[in-house]
């Protein structure tokens, strides 16, 4: 059975004004809602944030967002706590990919992504409604969630980055062009499960990644929604984001903790 959590809310926005395609490109988000236990009222609203990795999608962050929604109602701490999740596909990922199926253009830059983060934060009022934001990022979400940060500093109230993709130099433009794209065209169960990067994934997290990460076309052939082509794409655009999130690192005013693998897959 999937894992996917059903919002409470949908919705379509632009992605920001300030960046390109800002006439035209459109972020899906969704927000799931979790009231304090009745007849408690609730005495705090917390809005966390989550953003997926690279040629992934919202749903890949489902089940690790189940699990921690049962652990903050089963602490007693959050009994009278009233907390929002929402979560979205960056603008050539997952159900914004297909919103903006043939207007994405060639250029991707991580700073456009954290522009789109704090955009998201802004329209849904996340800073007005709620008395903390947190963000919760995997990879380049990690890292846009920091430049987010860097760009508007307080924007945040803590940051939880998992495997953020932040380094103290800029990537020679040799090095870079040989970045292959992590997707696998005609992905599928059977032929990623028992491969070494997919193996670490969950059960539920690879089986979210198969039933939401493709569609079916017109035709009847089985598409990705982050195409290879856009995947390569958003790798190239780490060009100077990731060097300028690692440093800026040192003048965060917002609690960070950094989740880190204790296994290189790639």
């Amino acid at each position: 059975m999937s894992s996917r959590l059903i919002p409470a809310q949908t919705y379509e926005i632009p992605v920001h004004p300030s960046t390109e395609g800002y006439d035209v490109l459109r972020i899906a988000v969704e927000k799931h809602t979790y009231p304090a236990p009745r007849p408690l009222p609730a005495n705090l609203r917390i809005a966390f944030l989550w953003t997926h990795g690279t040629g992934f999608h919202k749903e890949m962050m489902h089940p690790i967002m189940r699990q921690f929604a049962a652990q903050l109602r089963a602490t007693p701490k959050y009994n009278k706590v009233e907390f929002d999740f929402i979560s979205w596909d960056q603008r050539n990922h997952g159900d914004s990919a297909r919103l903006n199926h043939g207007l994405l253009g060639m250029n991707t830059s991580w700073y456009d992504f954290g522009m789109d983060t704090i955009h998201i934060i802004d329209t849904l009022k996340l800073k007005r409604d709620y008395d903390k934001v947190i963000g919760i990022g995997h990879s380049v979400g990690a890292t846009c969630m920091i430049l987010a940060q860097f760009a508007q500093p307080g924007i945040f109230d803590g940051l939880c980055s998992i495997e953020p993709l932040v380094r103290g130099r800029v990537l020679d433009f040799e090095h870079r062009s040989k970045l292959p794209p992590l997707v696998v065209t005609n992905a599928c169960m059977e032929s990623l499960r028992n491969r070494p990067f997919w193996k670490s994934l969950h059960p539920e997290v690879l089986e979210n990644y198969v039933h939401y990460g493709l569609y079916t076309t017109d035709d009847g052939s089985v598409m990705l929604k982050c195409t290879k082509e856009q995947e390569n794409l958003t790798y190239w655009g780490d060009a100077y984001d990731s060097y300028t999130a690692f440093m800026s690192l040192k003048n965060l005013s917002v609690p960070l903790h950094v989740v880190l693998s204790d296994e290189d897959n790639w």
